[in-house]
């Protein structure tokens, strides 16, 4: 169906994957606009983890901001206001929940790079790597430790 939402067992950002439904984000403007939305809400949230700012107050906070890259707004929102995770939340915003048509456009944006035989092979490729390593690792290991078994035991 167009426009329809995965659902999936909410996992851990820095684990998520297209197999969550999760994909980067492409636009920057919108990743910068939806972190100025994270911000606005977490300065007005009255809970232990918000600031309690009225709508205005934060507002104007949202305006001192704006014309300045993100990583200078953080460190404007860490002295002035206390807001020390600022820049993780523009990290988390690095990749998204997506629809399953953003999905689809993704995967087959990735697949037209390379076929999927392509990714095959670098991941047996990488498991061969590893395996020949451990190999020749004990190969080493069996020719040391039987010289010296002969030499000092």
């Amino acid at each position: 169906k167009q426009n329809e939402q995965i659902t999936q067992n909410d996992v851990a950002l820095e684990d998520a994957d297209v197999m969550d439904g999760y994909i980067p984000t492409s636009d920057d403007k919108e990743r910068r606009r939806e972190w100025e939305d994270t911000i606005k809400e977490t300065l007005m949230d009255t809970s232990k983890n918000g600031f309690g700012f009225s709508r205005q107050e934060a507002d104007h906070v949202m305006k001192e901001i704006q014309n300045m890259d993100v990583k200078t707004a953080s460190e404007f929102l860490e002295s002035q206001y206390g807001y020390y995770n600022a820049i993780y939340a523009y990290e988390d915003l690095e990749i998204h929940k997506g629809t399953a048509e953003e999905i689809n456009h993704y995967i087959e944006r990735k697949l037209s790079e390379h076929s999927f035989s392509w990714y095959f092979c670098q991941k047996i490729y990488g498991f061969c790597r590893i395996a020949y390593g451990l190999f020749c690792n004990s190969l080493a290991i069996i020719f040391i430790y039987s010289g010296y078994t002969k030499k000092y035991l």
